[in-house]
């Protein structure tokens, strides 16, 4: 722009050059491109983040109320914590109670070897695991494909360091077990870290569920009743499941029977869902500064549609009254000066779609579970730019063709 002569561009002189043609043609292109461009981002984003939302997670989590579990843990620990579950039991506000080192949605630190008895140490198996309580499962609603949960007072250690294993579909499948089923009563090898082996047997299986809400979900797993274990001050939370919708009582009614178990302890609470969900949150932000932007370029893009077609009538005035008077109709006009403005649409539309597929992809690689990018996200910004265009064309156009031809080359 600093390139042009100032007395070229005062006579409009430069707007007629080729130079000058081109870059009102690019600048008009490019702002059909940036519009698009937000319009499937924004489309991709509220999508992506709708289906993360609707998504069967395979375990449950509303109601469900999450405390953090004493810091510094005495032997009679698990005493404590089944005091706490005797004075709910009978109460109408809880359902069940479970003490786990983990929360839904947070990665699992603890990793391991597992491998089937009698296999090869090449086969072993890496998987994540997480020491539970009772009632774990039943709590989280996570279903049981074979085998069963750990049982009240019966203890299932084998050493003197862990007992039976649950495993999840994913684990099994890594360990090259067929079905659930021929899953129960195997004997696995467990190969601690630090070199010790505990030989012990799966017990159970059950549905893959989403642990963690953004990365690979389906891993495998395994569940050690923490109880049972050498490990059995690994658990960080106590959570208990809520079966009324009266919050404040509930909480309540748990404050008073954590702090009779654990009278020395605070009582810190929150909810399990509000701990998962909080992984999208800069995410939903990032959809709603998208959003805003798509609106406001979507304001910007009918104004520039409207000055860009009343330019374009303008510089055509004198073609529109010499076609009308050798005959031109008026829907001939109108075509004629719609399609100037058409081309730069699809030429914006041409060079946005590139664009809109790389910067969407990459976006979504954050995501194990996503959507896929369809052709009505690309369609819907192209019809409602197009709408806008027309729309906005065709009333300038219309009043343009409708005006007397005398007038337009009296004023020429």
């Amino acid at each position: 722009l600093l390139r042009f002569q100032p007395k070229k561009v005062l006579k409009g002189k430069v707007e007629h050059s080729i130079r000058g043609a081109r870059l009102w043609k690019g600048l008009v292109i490019f702002q059909y491109s940036v519009s698009i461009l937000l319009i499937v981002l924004t489309l991709v984003v509220q999508k992506q983040l709708k289906f993360l939302q609707d998504r069967d997670l395979g375990i449950s989590l509303s109601q469900v109320l999450t405390v953090y579990a004493p810091a510094a843990k005495e032997e009679g620990y698990w005493n404590q914590v089944d005091l706490l579950r005797d004075q709910l039991k009978d109460s109408p506000l809880v359902s069940e109670i479970t003490g786990h080192s983990y929360l839904p949605g947070e990665s699992l630190r603890h990793v391991e070897l597992f491998q089937l008895a009698g296999r090869d140490i090449n086969d072993a198996v890496i998987m994540k695991y997480q020491p539970i309580d009772l009632e774990y499962f039943q709590l989280f609603d996570i279903s049981f494909l074979a085998g069963q949960d750990f049982v009240p007072g019966v203890s299932t250690r084998r050493d003197g360091m862990v007992g039976d294993v649950i495993l999840n579909e994913a684990a099994i499948q890594a360990l090259g077990i067929n079905t659930p089923d021929e899953a129960i009563n195997r004997d696995i090898v467990l190969r601690h870290s630090f070199g010790a082996l505990s030989n012990i047997r799966i017990r159970g299986v059950v549905r893959d569920y989403s642990q963690l809400a953004l990365a690979e979900s389906n891993f495998p797993m395994a569940f050690i009743l923490g109880r049972d274990t050498h490990w059995s001050h690994d658990s960080e939370f106590i959570s208990f499941k809520l079966s009324t919708s009266d919050i404040e009582a509930s909480v309540n009614l748990v404050s008073e029977a954590y702090k009779k178990a654990f009278p020395e302890d605070s009582f810190q609470y929150f909810f399990a869902d509000d701990s998962y969900n909080h992984a999208y949150q800069s995410h939903t932000r990032f959809g709603k500064l998208v959003g805003l932007f798509c609106l406001l370029s979507i304001g910007l893009a009918v104004f520039g549609l409207i000055g860009v077609s009343t330019h374009t009538v303008r510089k055509k005035l004198r073609e529109i009254a010499i076609r009308k008077v050798h005959g031109a109709s008026v829907l001939r006009i109108v075509k004629m000066l719609l399609g100037s403005v058409m081309a730069l649409v699809v030429l914006g539309f041409a060079v946005a779609v590139p664009l809109c597929y790389f910067l969407s992809d990459l976006w979504l690689q954050n995501f194990a579970d996503r959507i896929s990018l369809s052709v009505e996200m690309l369609a819907i910004p192209l019809v409602s730019i197009l709408v806008i265009s027309i729309g906005t064309v065709l009333h300038h156009s219309l009043k343009a063709a409708l005006i007397n031809p005398i007038n337009i080359i009296r004023d020429e």
